[in-house]
């Protein structure tokens, strides 16, 4: 009778504990997307201070890459516009990225944005930082 106890206490407890879990792990996956945006809103401040204008970056992977991380199409050798502007994660990642600069108004501005499907459920998480404002979540904290 003890063991049947034990046995149910210990499957109440999985059952709770598991999802957490997952959820943890997905969370832990989508936090690349802000910390490369801020290391990207960094380098492209440092950019344009050197070269009076911002720089434009193609929107890489091609495809948001899902549940597997994918390599970065771009790096330290690769002659692109990520090259140009001196990024490139380390490794492989989760998010796709995209800088979009404007250089044609007498203010410079750039907007870069990350979208994610870590749970490979079709909804993109999104985020988007600017020369102004550190990188903000647009999306629900429940996408993943």
């Amino acid at each position: 009778m003890e063991l049947a106890v034990t046995v149910a206490i210990v499957g109440v407890l999985a059952s709770i504990a598991i999802p957490q879990y997952y959820h943890i792990l997905l969370r832990s996956k989508r936090s690349e997307l802000p910390m490369n945006l801020d290391a990207i809103r960094t380098i492209e401040i440092s950019y344009e201070a050197e070269w009076s204008a911002f720089t434009s970056c193609a929107l890489l992977p091609t495809t948001v890459p899902g549940r597997k991380a994918v390599p970065f199409p771009a790096t330290n050798t690769s002659n692109t516009d990520w090259n140009l502007l001196g990024w490139w994660p380390d490794g492989r990642v989760f998010g796709q990225y995209e800088v979009r600069a404007d250089n044609v108004t007498h203010i410079s501005l750039f907007r870069a944005e990350a979208f994610a499907d870590i749970d490979g459920d079709g909804n993109l998480t999104n985020y988007r930082t600017d020369q102004t404002f550190k990188p903000q979540m647009l999306t629900s904290n429940t996408i993943y």
